[in-house]
């Protein structure tokens, strides 16, 4: 249109495609010669192309009736008649501005991509459509009544193959020859044969959605022909016709009003019920892409593929169909409930109804997660956009949460759990995860009321139930309470952890925290591996119950001593002290007298009897807790630190070592100088494991009661051996800690003895003196000189420090 041939050759393009559609109307032929179909009919091109530019060349003439009888009647034809009056009396300059405004909407660059052809292939193009297909299809055939199995399938594959070859205009026609052919074969075929020929026909796409749609009929006894009756090979089969089924729902959705009542029934039979909506949300997303069509589905499409993917009905399906009609609403459930009604009305009689307890996860989690994630998102938007007008403003919508059916739902839900209905995994699993929803959406300034106490209150019915009803709490429940704990209030959980606390011996604990390393399947039990859900929480360890005593003591102060009485009454109460911090060191510093009652109760570590926790836990010691107390004994009363020292200090660990010189009312010193009196000294006999060590194979089962095999598998374990090996790291540890006694005279007593026969010894023994008062001094010195079994080098040496610091 930048020169003055423009018009003349275009002229002479629109008389040429108006003499080729007419030669195709007179001879029956469908479709143009390729080269001119690109212009109008480009697979790249919108399918409403014609249409839309014969709507451009009449000025904007509205889609109606009118616009569409004609282009019914006289087809493409019309439009060529009607732009070549508009070139006979358009000038250059009109044509070129409605030109240029149509091309902005329209590929029109395809004109310049005329293909030029040899005359072989201008032979071969002037075919007619479907020439290629019906002239090799016989000998295709003949190979299909052969005796041979494979021969006859290739022959099959063949034939659909060269039909998926040739162009869409000629496919009706091999459509009607070759479908009947394949149907009055397969009949007396193999079935395996009969799979394989329909699954390449459909697969292929040999024939498109607008083909079968008029022939459904078709498609309907395709199926009768490979059903067998066997529902393993039928499930098989039915995938074949998935494709086809989803497309002619879409070609449905496309064009409801004229939509074939018979495919669609014919589709429900094939397709999951999940895949309506988002087939629905698909097209839609299409429409909207496209500026040319209409942009909404009909009201009545939608509540059609709602209703078919939640007939079956179940909270699950409806939460799929829910979530993907949320999709159009850019995930707004808040605007999905109010654009269409029947979602309500669904949701309602969905609740009304007895919901199976597999789906109840959907109601009590599923749910409440999308509506406080909907409100959160419209309350961010308006944090961000200050702009907003006031109808536009933020209101909290909690609509289906606070549906009266709703909320008997969940009552009655809870119920059934408490009365132990539903798996108590499952159960601690599900109210666990409404806990952390609930919890966390609380921070969000959403203006939701809705708190945890009643999932609180359920979870720890259950555990009590199962506690009243004689059976023990699977670990993984007991780790889904403790998991609950952490999300709620420490005052609003402690009936739950006290119900744990139940089902926790304090004994079998302890044994099993001895065993666990060593036998991998105990350990796993111990953390709840095998609990209800992948998702479910698994400690870090098998010592639940530290967990749990922690927990439980976290709270108040004004609540905590109360709590720690309560657990100080238990049978197994003095062994608590060995589980968790909070416990053991609010005795040490509050509750003394219990603690001296306990202490009473242990078992010394060197007794002939021994008992769980005189194994080695390593860092802890032989007896953990003295890392506790060890601030907190030089404290204590004199009849505590007595049952202190005769419980726990009888050995020669490090921590023992730091500890014993700080008991002021108790005198260790003939208990220092014993051991320094043993330097140097190997173990007494070589340490054994107090874990089984066994090299040999161990058939475990993983199955069965967990304590009685923990109970079974510490029996097997040897006796513990007291830590006796007295190096010079332990001597250089005691003497560390006795340079620090508030006893003076002790220290330099067990200082001066070994100081000319241990280096250390003689270095702490210079480095106290200069601390002590003048009087003390020399009362110290006339002690450490007079007694003869003061070595002389020792005597000289404090001889000359009083010198030195006259």
């Amino acid at each position: 249109f930048d020169s003055t041939a423009a018009k003349p050759v275009l002229a002479a393009v629109v008389q040429k495609m108006g003499e080729l559609e007419v030669k195709e109307k007179l001879e029956g032929i469908e479709g143009l010669p390729r080269d001119w179909v690109d212009f109008v009919a480009s697979e790249k091109a919108p399918k409403d192309t014609v249409t839309s530019m014969m709507r451009h060349v009449l000025l904007n003439f509205s889609e109606g009736p009118l616009l569409d009888s004609l282009v019914t009647m006289y087809g493409r034809r019309l439009f060529w008649d009607l732009m070549a009056v508009v070139l006979q009396g358009t000038s250059s300059d009109k044509l070129k501005k409605c030109v240029g405004d149509l091309s902005q909407r329209l590929n029109l660059n395809v004109l310049t991509s005329i293909k030029l052809r040899d005359p072989e292939q201008k032979a071969k193009d002037d075919e007619a459509p479907g020439d290629n297909y019906f002239s090799n299809v016989e000998q295709a055939r003949k190979r299909t009544f052969g005796k041979e199995f494979h021969a006859r399938k290739q022959g099959y594959l063949d034939i659909v193959e060269l039909a998926a070859k040739q162009p869409e205009v000629a496919k009706p026609a091999i459509f009607d020859d070759l479908v009947p052919f394949l149907r009055q074969r397969m009949d007396k075929e193999q079935e395996n044969i009969k799979g394989d020929v329909v699954q390449a026909l459909l697969k292929q796409n040999v024939f498109l959605a607008k083909v079968w749609e008029t022939k459904i009929t078709e498609l309907q006894k395709l199926w009768s022909n490979i059903v067998t009756g066997r529902e393993s090979q039928d499930t098989n089969s039915r995938s074949y016709f998935v494709p086809v089924c989803k497309e002619l729902v879409k070609r449905a959705f496309h064009n409801w009003e004229n939509r074939q009542e018979e495919a669609l029934e014919f589709v429900s039979d094939f397709l999951d019920a999940s895949a309506y909506v988002p087939l629905l949300v698909e097209v839609q997303r299409q429409k909207d892409d496209n500026p040319r069509s209409v942009k909404k589905i009909p009201l009545e499409a939608v509540q059609w593929a709602f209703d078919q993917q939640t007939r079956n009905g179940g909270l699950s399906l409806w939460y799929d169909a829910v979530s993907a009609l949320c999709l159009l609403h850019n995930g707004s459930w808040k605007k999905t409930w109010v654009e269409y009604p029947f979602v309500e009305l669904s949701y309602i009689a969905m609740l009304d109804a007895s919901v199976k307890p597999a789906e109840v996860v959907y109601a009590l989690v599923t749910y409440l997660d999308m509506v406080l994630e909907d409100n959160v998102q419209m309350r961010r938007a308006e944090l961000a956009d200050s702009t907003l007008k006031e109808s536009k403003k933020y209101e909290p919508w909690f609509v289906p949460l606070e549906h009266p059916a709703y909320q008997k739902l969940v009552k009655s839900t809870y119920k059934s759990l408490r009365a132990l209905e539903v798996d108590p995994g499952w159960s601690l699993n599900t109210l666990r995860r409404r806990v952390e929803l609930l919890t966390a959406f609380t921070a969000e300034d959403i203006g939701y009321k809705g708190t945890e106490e009643e999932e609180v209150q359920a979870a720890a019915g259950i555990i009590t139930s199962l506690k009243a009803a004689g059976r023990t709490a699977p670990r993984g429940v007991m780790w889904e309470a403790r998991a609950m704990s952490e999300q709620s209030d420490s005052e609003r959980c402690a009936p739950l952890l006290e119900a744990v606390l139940e089902h926790l011996d304090a004994q079998q604990e302890g044994m099993a925290r001895i065993v666990e390393d060593d036998h991998t399947h105990i350990f796993n039990r111990l953390r709840g591996e095998e609990s209800h859900s992948a998702d479910s929480p698994a400690g870090t360890s098998g010592n639940l119950l530290s967990e749990i005593v922690d927990a439980y003591l976290d709270c108040k102060p004004a609540q905590k001593d109360e709590r720690v009485m309560k657990l100080a009454k238990r049978q197994d109460g003095h062994l608590l002290i060995f589980y968790g911090e909070l416990f053991a060191m609010h005795l040490a510093c509050k509750r003394q007298e219990v603690l001296h009652e306990f202490l009473q109760r242990l078992v010394p570590v060197k007794s002939p009897k021994h008992e769980w926790y005189h194994h080695d836990f390593g860092t802890e010691g032989q007896v953990p807790r003295l890392a506790t107390f060890r601030g907190k004994a030089a404290l204590w009363h004199r009849s505590t630190q007595q049952e202190f020292f005769r419980v726990a200090l009888d050995t020669t660990e490090e921590i023992v070592l730091q500890v014993l010189p700080q008991l002021a009312f108790v005198d260790t010193t003939p208990t220092i100088l014993e051991i320094l009196a043993a330097y140097p000294r190997e173990q007494s006999s070589r340490p054994t494991l107090s874990r089984s060590a066994s090299s040999a194979w161990d058939m475990v089962t993983h199955t069965g009661d967990l304590m009685e095999e923990i109970e079974r598998r510490y029996a097997e374990i040897p006796a513990p051996l007291p830590t006796d090996v007295i190096q010079s790291r332990q001597v250089d540890v005691l003497l560390c800690s006795v340079g620090r006694m508030d006893h003076t005279d002790r220290a330099m007593q067990a200082l001066s003895k070994y100081a000319s026969e241990i280096k250390m010894a003689k270095n702490a023994l210079v480095r106290t003196v200069p601390g002590l008062s003048t009087h003390h001094l020399r009362r110290v010195l006339a002690e450490i000189v007079g007694d003869r079994a003061t070595s002389i080098p020792t005597r000289i040496a404090m001889l000359r420090l009083g010198l030195d610091l006259q």
